[in-house]
């Protein structure tokens, strides 16, 4: 399973902060933080998909910690848990502008369209 393409993460999963530079310090890693909404399934995905950011060099952060990317595994059983889907991508978005917002999951297999448009997202499920 594929989530992001090559070029969408950065090659160095690590970078330095300003005090880090100015005081000779070991390099920050870079920090995901996964959601995940709606079956075992899913969590069973997310699961996976820390192992790969780890891999690479990532930190994996708690629910809502600030990180260099946001991965959204996604469900759409109800209308409702759609709503939830774009409330959390947007919550997302204004904790940490500059973050890569990946959407991955049910809701972004059946409606890429909508997820596409919603502001912040930088990947979703590509066809």
């Amino acid at each position: 399973m594929s989530l992001l393409s090559e070029t969408a993460l950065p090659l160095d999963s690590e970078t330095f902060t300003a005090d880090e530079l100015n005081e000779g310090l070991e390099p920050a890693k870079k920090r995901v933080s996964l959601h995940t909404l709606g079956c075992r399934l899913n969590k069973s995905e997310t699961g996976v998909i820390a192992r790969s950011f780890e891999q690479q060099g990532y930190t994996v952060v708690p629910d809502y910690a600030r990180a260099d990317v946001y991965v959204l595994n996604t469900c759409t059983v109800t209308e409702h848990s759609d709503a939830k889907n774009r409330q959390i991508i947007r919550k997302l978005h204004r904790q940490n502008p500059e973050a890569i917002i990946a959407v991955v999951g049910c809701y972004a297999q059946i409606d890429p369209e909508a997820i596409a448009k919603i502001e912040g997202v930088s990947l979703g499920n590509r066809q």
